[in-house]
């Protein structure tokens, strides 16, 4: 089968792009052909480049549906590199692609618009009680930040039997569906999750304020508290609820072995107390 002569193109250009430079993926997403925008834009993501936000702002414009939405997560990503006497344009030209849709180039727009302005009440945001800590996504980890002047602090999410970085699966979708947050009601730590291409592995996260590390409560990890029944193939966990300083997850087999079939597993509940950090096998 002969391949079009765009997906030739990109192909061949995209490990370009990946393999250079800065200025070369920047300066192609200047470039007459969309594949080549497409890719450039695609390239400069994970990027550490202050001219990154400039370069986007034409591309807001563009016709390729892609190219609007990765510009808008990318001006998002270094909203700290745009000058604060040009906000108001860049905030301009994000409501109006926000406007021109579709939804998840919309998603995008208003989560860069978002942290341009500290205005965290947009679905790419889960903010805390008392408004005090906002949770959001980049470079497809979770983010935790204070939502007045606070450091903007990537989180790592590590399985720890596996010390494997955990990154999200999908990325345009609002945080309410990437992470299920589950905020603590002084404001100062939330459980969540994390949407992971990996059947039944279903780890929560808790953070709280002032600790450097984020605790990882899944099967694997927890296996000292649990009986010798787990873990297995479809042993998986579910955060069930916050009793003042202990967050309360259960552990159970959501699927049968043998059979795949969902079980009607009561599972074990387990303890993390974000005070005294100790782990506990608790009652139902």
């Amino acid at each position: 089968m002969k391949l079009p002569h765009q997906f030739i193109l990109a192909a061949a250009f995209a490990p370009l792009l990946m393999a250079g430079p800065a200025e070369k993926p920047l300066a192609a997403l200047s470039s007459s052909d969309i594949t080549v925008r497409r890719a450039a834009v695609e390239a400069i993501q994970t990027l550490e480049d202050p001219a990154i936000p400039a370069a986007c702002l034409p591309l807001l414009k563009d016709e390729g549906l892609s190219i609007r939405r990765q510009a808008a997560r990318a001006i998002g990503s270094r909203f700290f590199d745009v000058p604060s006497d040009q906000r108001k344009t860049y905030i301009a030209a994000l409501e109006k692609c926000a406007t021109d849709g579709p939804e998840d180039t919309t998603l995008m727009c208003e989560r860069a618009i978002g942290l341009l302005t500290e205005k965290f009440s947009y679905p790419s945001f889960s903010v805390g009680p008392k408004n005090k800590w906002v949770l959001y996504e980049r470079r497809k980890l979770p983010v935790i930040t204070l939502t007045k002047g606070g450091a903007h602090e990537l989180l790592s999410p590590v399985w720890p039997s596996q010390n494997e970085l955990l990154k999200l699966a999908v990325t345009n979708e609002p945080a309410e569906n990437l992470f299920s947050p589950h905020w603590h009601s002084s404001g100062e730590a939330v459980a969540f999750t994390m949407i992971l291409q990996r059947r039944f592995f279903h780890p929560i996260f808790i953070w709280s304020a002032g600790t450097p590390n984020l605790k990882v409560l899944e099967p694997t990890s927890l296996k000292p508290l649990l009986p010798p029944r787990y873990p297995n193939w479809g042993t998986t966990s579910d955060f069930v609820k916050w009793d003042g300083t202990k967050a309360i997850v259960r552990i159970y087999d959501y699927a049968d072995e043998e059979t795949g079939n969902p079980t009607n597993d009561p599972g074990v509940f387990i303890s993390y107390d974000i005070k005294t950090k100790e782990l506990a096998r608790v009652k139902k």
